[in-house]
C-alpha cells in the first residue's frame, strides 16, 4: 500500500475517482527507455500544486517530472498509443492489462479537465479515456504483459507470459 502525508492523501481524495467510476481493467504501455520508478514522489501541500502537476502530466513537452502514470480504460487507445510509439523509433513496446483494484489513487482526466479548473492544450480525444494513477503500478497488478507489433493488427499473444500471480509485489515495479 502507497503511503503518502496527511495533505497530500487529503488532496488526492478531493480529485480521485470512486470505486465505481474506474473500470474493473486499465490499459498501459510500456516501451523501451521508461524509468522502472516513477519520476516524481506525490507530495501536494496545496490543491493548487496538485493541479499544476497534472497540468505538467498532461503536456507532452515537459520534462519535469510527475507523480502519476497514465492509463487508458479502452484497449483500443492504448493500442494506438503503443503504434505512435513505433513511429517515434521503439523497438520494444508492450500492452500491459492492468487490473485496476487497488491502484491507490486513481483520476480521470476527463473529469479533472471539465470540473477542476484543470488546463491542456490536448484534444478531448486524446484524454477521454485516460486515467492517472499516482505513483506506480506494482506488478502484482498487471495480469498480461503482451508484445505489441508493428505490423499486427493488435499485437501479438502474451510474449512476456506474465501473470499477476507469477508475480511478487516487492519485484519490480512498472511506473511512468
Amino acid at each position: 500500500m502507497l503511503m503518502f502525508s496527511s495533505t497530500t492523501s487529503e488532496i488526492a481524495a478531493r480529485y480521485q475517482c470512486d470505486g465505481k467510476e474506474v473500470p474493473k481493467v486499465l490499459w498501459r504501455v510500456r516501451y523501451t527507455g521508461q524509468a522502472p520508478q516513477a519520476r516524481a514522489q506525490p507530495s501536494f501541500n496545496t490543491q493548487q500544486q496538485f493541479k499544476r502537476a497534472v497540468e505538467l502530466h498532461l503536456n507532452w513537452s515537459n520534462r519535469i517530472p510527475t507523480p502519476f502514470v497514465s492509463l487508458f480504460d479502452t484497449r483500443e487507445h492504448a493500442v494506438q498509443w503503443a503504434r505512435r510509439h513505433f513511429e517515434l523509433g521503439y523497438d520494444d513496446v508492450f500492452l500491459l492489462k492492468i487490473d485496476a483494484a487497488k491502484l491507490g489513487p486513481v483520476f480521470r482526466v476527463r473529469y479533472l479537465v471539465q470540473d477542476s479548473d484543470i488546463h491542456t492544450l490536448l484534444p478531448e480525444s486524446m484524454y477521454n479515456d485516460e486515467f492517472l494513477a499516482l505513483r506506480k503500478i506494482s506488478r502484482r497488478r498487471i495480469i498480461r504483459e503482451t508484445f505489441v507489433s508493428c505490423s499486427d493488427q493488435y499485437s501479438s499473444e502474451d510474449s512476456a507470459g506474465r501473470t499477476s500471480e507469477e508475480s511478487n509485489e516487492d519485484d519490480d515495479v512498472f511506473a511512468g
